[in-house]
This record gives C-alpha cells, sequence and structure tokens, in this order.
C-alpha cells in the first residue's frame, strides 16, 4: 500500500493533478475503508475458512450491489431487464459456491457473510464516489473548465455539453 500511495503521488506531481487532500480528506479516509479496509479484512478472514475460487465468486456481487445502492440512493432506475440480471446473477453466486462441498458451521456461515458484506462495501464505496462527486472539481480545474452553474449544470455532469453557437464555439454568455 504505501508503494502504491508514492506511486500515485508520484503521477499526481507528474500530472499536476491537485486531488484536494485536505479538502477532500474526510471522503478520502471512507473510500478506503469501504474500498480496501474493510473488504480486505473481511476476505482476509473468510481466507481461514474458504477456498480462494470461492471468494472469488462472491466478489463477484460487487456490481450487484453497486445496481442495488444505485437505485436507492442515485434514482437510477432498476429496469426488468437489470432485474433479471440482478436475480440470475445471485443465483449464479449462490449455484457456484453451494458446490464447495465444504461442511455447513458457524465458521463457514460466518466467512460467507464475510464474502457478501466485503462486496457489498465494493458496492457502497462506488455510489459514494459519485453521489459526492469525488474529483470532478480537480478534473475540471485540470483541463481548465469552470464549474458548472445554472440550470445546465446537471446535464454537464451526466455527459451534456456547453450551448454552442452555430459555427461551434462555446456561447459567451453560458457560465
Amino acid at each position: 500500500m504505501l508503494i502504491a500511495g508514492v506511486a500515485l503521488a508520484l503521477f499526481f506531481l507528474a500530472a499536476r493533478i491537485r486531488p484536494g487532500w485536505r479538502k477532500n480528506l474526510r471522503h478520502f479516509l471512507v473510500i478506503g475503508v469501504l474500498n480496501s479496509a474493510i473488504p480486505f479484512a473481511l476476505y482476509s478472514a473468510a481466507a481461514l475458512v474458504l477456498p480462494a475460487a470461492m471468494e472469488a465468486i462472491f466478489n463477484s456481487m460487487s456490481p450487484m450491489f453497486g445496481a442495488v445502492f444505485s437505485a436507492i440512493w442515485l434514482g437510477e432506475k432498476l429496469t426488468a431487464r437489470k432485474s433479471a440480471g440482478l436475480v440470475l446473477g445471485v443465483a449464479g453466486v449462490v449455484a457456484m459456491s453451494s458446490l464447495g462441498g465444504l461442511a455447513f458451521d458457524l465458521g463457514t456461515t460466518l466467512a460467507v457473510i464475510a464474502c457478501v458484506l466485503a462486496p457489498l462495501c465494493y458496492g457502497l464505496a462506488g455510489v459514494y464516489i459519485r453521489k459526492r462527486r469525488i474529483g470532478d472539481e480537480a478534473d475540471r480545474r485540470r483541463r481548465g473548465q469552470p464549474a458548472p452553474r445554472g440550470p445546465r449544470a446537471a446535464s454537464l455532469h451526466r455527459g451534456g455539453s456547453a450551448p454552442r453557437l452555430r459555427d461551434g464555439r462555446p456561447r459567451r454568455d453560458h457560465p
């Protein structure tokens, strides 16, 4: 982790990215805890009981939790197609993980719970990042773009573009 942190800091220096460490410290801590500390601790504890292949199967639930939490906290629609994907995904995880032939005891049960909680944390972290828009401001500053304001701000965050004149130049009266 130390080597990765140093490499990331060097990359930020080379790319002239200012991540706003002091301003975003609390957010970075939440993301670090949800995206690394808790899942790694849970998988490490589960590895004492479950084989790594089974842990990898449980890890595939991360996008499923991301979809559910996006529907809850970001208001994304959980369409019939997404719902079917969730059901099939969970069924696949249950089917594959039940083939392990492990003893069904308290240790195995706790390990399975840990392996479900770990991808749940990944899903929470992804939604937290999107909801808090961590990094949006630094990205805009790096590209020399002003922060969006006004009625078009919401569409800009979703990948829209600022209004332009017929010749392609951006409108001057738009913030």
